[in-house]
């Protein structure tokens, strides 16, 4: 029998896992996010029984990964900025178990910028489509997600109330945000929120017995998030009339991941953790739903 702290420490990994958008436990590489020019996929891999976690940048057209340093012992959650010089993402300087602020790394020098300096802990940072704010969700009263203006000290909260807030998105048109919600007392939902006057439109709800969660936006508005019922997963557009089509559907004993959507919008890039426990990237032609592997 395993001694009560190992079990506490292991289910404390897979809590922490669904924060992080990811699935494993151990040597993971998750959370894809697609370069603005559509040429390199930034990620992150950890391993949470040593608590340290690097970034990686993986070219397309080569399929070569390299790490990019970040100075920081826990570094996950890598958005790229809105010029494709930087990455923005979550660090901790002494690993998982410090706090985790909002941090960017300049890619022409490697340059590493402490945005906040909290005692909170915060988590899934965004820039918005002018690079003018950064979206991320802080880890108290929640947790919810706060804007914060490039240059400033102080962020604002924006979304409120008893529910938890996670993985917000901008649309592209920088007028609002995405992000998944969830409670005890509803089924998880998909709101989209101003960021001017916090005024709030439910787009999509799970179903009964299933959730709903990991929204993205593509370039021209369209909302997709995935959908799980029990063990069957799938990729979901979310409409304004309140329908919502299936995209792609999971094979059997397929967990669908963190995802992003390529510029053009014809593909996504989607964590898969398959029947072996192992996670990959797949590029994902949206029309034909035929997948090519990126990286395992």
């Amino acid at each position: 029998m395993k001694p009560i702290f190992y079990v506490r420490a292991v289910y404390g990994a897979m809590i922490l896992a669904a924060l992080l958008s990811v699935q494993g436990v151990a040597g993971a590489q998750s959370h894809p996010r697609v370069s603005p020019g559509g040429d390199q996929v930034a990620h992150f891999r950890f391993d949470l029984e040593a608590g340290t976690s690097d970034i990686l940048v993986t070219d397309l057209a080569t399929g070569e990964t390299t790490p990019q340093p970040s100075g920081q012992g826990w570094s996950v959650n890598p958005v790229w900025s809105s010029e494709g010089d930087s990455i923005v993402f979550i660090g901790g300087p002494r690993g998982m178990r410090d706090v985790w602020d909002v941090y960017e790394v300049r890619l022409s020098d490697g340059a590493v910028t402490a945005l906040t300096r909290t005692p909170e802990r915060e988590m899934h940072s965004q820039v918005s489509p002018n690079g003018d704010q950064i979206a991320f969700v802080r880890m108290t009263q929640g947790p919810h997600v706060w804007l914060l203006d490039r240059g400033a000290t102080e962020a604002r909260q924006l979304t409120t109330g008893p529910a938890r807030d996670f993985h917000p998105k901008w649309m592209p048109d920088g007028s609002g945000l995405i992000f998944d919600r969830s409670d005890d007392a509803t089924p998880s939902r998909i709101v989209r929120v101003s960021v001017t006057d916090g005024t709030e439109t439910v787009l999509g709800e799970a179903p009964a017995t299933g959730r709903l969660r990991l929204p993205n936006v593509g370039p021209t508005g369209q909302v997709y998030a995935i959908q799980s019922v029990d063990t069957d997963y799938a990729l979901v557009q979310l409409h304004d009339d309140g329908v919502t089509d299936t995209v792609l559907h999971a094979n059997q004993g397929e967990v669908f991941g963190a995802f992003d959507i390529h510029p053009d919008g014809q593909s996504v890039f989607l964590t898969v953790t398959g029947l072996d426990d192992r996670e990959r990237l797949y590029r994902v032609e949206l029309e034909s739903g035929s997948r090519s592997l990126v990286y395992e």
